[in-house]
């Protein structure tokens, strides 16, 4: 909603918030705005995904970070190569847990993650 400056929050406002708690790694901060932007009725776009992400696996949230990717992916939003490196990034955080082998699954994924940087890099250059 409006706050007392008198500015509506657009996707611009909330892209510069959503990426100021990513490089502080405030991830709750992140997800919320992100959640109150979609509550509006603003869909998240590319930069904003990637911002959130960025707060989450700086935050060690690997898993929502990657939970986001697959959300973007579903709202028809494209990652790009950012993102896809955010997605490694959060990944390469994460620990083995003994209920499951992270390490081999995000291997998996970072390794399909970094083919599709390849083949976005090659799509810039043609």
């Amino acid at each position: 909603g409006d706050d007392e400056s008198g500015v509506t929050p657009n996707i611009f406002v909330y892209s510069a918030a959503i990426s100021a708690c990513g490089v502080c790694g405030e991830w709750e901060e992140a997800v919320g705005l992100l959640e109150e932007m979609q509550g509006v009725g603003i869909n998240p776009n590319v930069y904003v995904y990637s911002s959130a992400m960025t707060a989450l696996g700086r935050g060690g949230q690997w898993e929502a970070a990657v939970g986001l990717l697959d959300e973007m992916e579903r709202n028809g939003c494209t990652p790009n190569a950012v993102t896809y490196s955010v997605a490694i990034s959060a990944c390469a955080s994460a620990g083995p847990t003994p209920t499951n082998n992270n390490i081999k699954w995000c291997g998996e994924q970072t390794k399909a993650w970094r083919t599709r940087i390849s083949d976005k890099a090659v799509e810039l250059l043609r």
